[in-house]
């Protein structure tokens, strides 16, 4: 075996069901979800009232509720090496504080990058600086993308990415304003669909070259085979409807990894539940893998749209899906579309696999996909 790879090490995430993937995957198993009515904000006049949100997180206090998120994590415990390269995934990043600023007419803390990239380095005492990955909802699955180009490339031994995204007004807002909402939670490739479902949540991914990982004696959990990214170039907020530019991601994801769609066991979806996303990804996988139907799952009927964090804690959950030989359940569903028959199945399923496509699109026509493997 090439001593190489890109692997992944360390890692943990948070979710509304709590920290760690137990209780997500425990979730998933048994067709349970997070989403419940919001009570953090006033949603009277939203297209809905459901989200999926973190419930002790203090709204008072001068750190944004993104930071808080963040601040879960014991990453001291991971003993980075000074030369760790640091990237920072999210879609809109500390937006509660320019929300506050502009509601009260009072600065706590500066909206800017560069002072959250400023904040993230000093909480954790990181020696290297903090680059931004901010590419919609495609962000942290281009970060785990990037960090293992940078492993590659040799210009990294080791790279820690980080993720984090909030429900606020202005985010809930912006959504409902685009019809994109669902009134009811989140119902990803089901024929009675009609949007997705806001959430929160964070993660962290540690991923290195083999043969550090193998110096530093850590535990390797799965390896990051291919990736592969493309842009629409279609709409502001819509996907191409045939699916073609996923499609593209996926066959330079495929060739990155030098493996055919064969090779592929299963397929972790975006899945957002909105009408356009859901029929856009199974008629890229349709054209992709042609009359070779793979096992598809999404984890947001059970999370909610976790917009740049999504791809960091679906490949997390595609890991424990190789480790126990299990696709999850679809939760929320009760019909699957016509269109997704053979590919989505409403109840969990025992299966062996080695190899999962995690796929991901956002605002913008961006799509990335990601090749997981697991560690043999």
């Amino acid at each position: 075996m090439s001593s190489s790879r890109v692997v992944i090490c360390d890692y943990d995430i948070i979710t509304s069901f709590g920290q760690g993937i137990a209780p997500l995957w425990d979730a998933l198993l048994n067709n349970r979800t997070s989403i419940a009515k919001v009570h953090r904000f006033d949603t009277t006049n939203f297209s809905s009232s459901f989200a999926s949100m973190i419930n002790d997180l203090d709204c008072q206090s001068q750190e944004s509720l993104f930071l808080q998120l963040l601040d879960k994590f014991s990453l001291d415990k991971l003993k980075l090496k000074d030369n760790t390269k640091i990237l920072l995934a999210t879609s809109k990043g500390e937006i509660d504080l320019l929300e506050r600023e502009l509601r009260d007419n009072k600065k706590v803390s500066s909206y800017d990058p560069q002072e959250t990239l400023k904040r993230v380095k000093d909480k954790f005492s990181f020696k290297q600086g903090v680059a931004f990955i901010s590419a919609a909802c495609a962000s942290s699955s281009l970060a785990i993308a990037e960090g293992a180009r940078l492993i590659e490339a040799k210009e990294a031994d080791s790279v820690l990415v980080l993720t984090s995204e909030i429900v606020t007004p202005f985010i809930f807002s912006g959504f409902s304003s685009l019809l994109a909402l669902d009134e009811q939670p989140a119902r990803p490739f089901c024929k009675y669909r009609k949007g997705l479902t806001l959430g929160e949540g964070a993660g962290f991914m540690l991923l290195m070259s083999e043969e550090a990982a193998k110096k530093d004696n850590r535990n390797i959990n799965g390896v990051v085979s291919g990736w592969g990214s493309s842009s629409d170039a279609n709409h502001a907020t819509g996907p191409s409807r045939d699916g073609s530019g996923l499609k593209l991601a996926i066959e330079r994801a495929l060739k990155k990894a030098s493996i055919d769609s064969a090779k592929i066991d299963s397929i972790s979806a975006h899945g957002t539940g909105t009408i356009y996303n859901d029929l856009m990804e199974i008629q890229a996988f349709k054209s992709a893998f042609q009359d070779d139907l793979k096992p598809v799952y999404s984890i947001k009927g059970a999370t909610g749209h976790l917009l740049g964090a999504s791809g960091l804690i679906e490949t997390v959950v595609a890991l424990k899906s190789m480790e126990d030989s299990l696709i999850p359940d679809s939760v929320n569903m009760t019909q699957v579309d016509e269109e997704m028959k053979g590919f989505v199945s409403k109840d969990k399923r025992q299966f062996v696999s080695n190899i999962v496509l995690n796929t991901n699109s956002g605002f913008g026509g961006i799509n990335s996909a990601l090749i997981i493997g697991k560690y043999e």
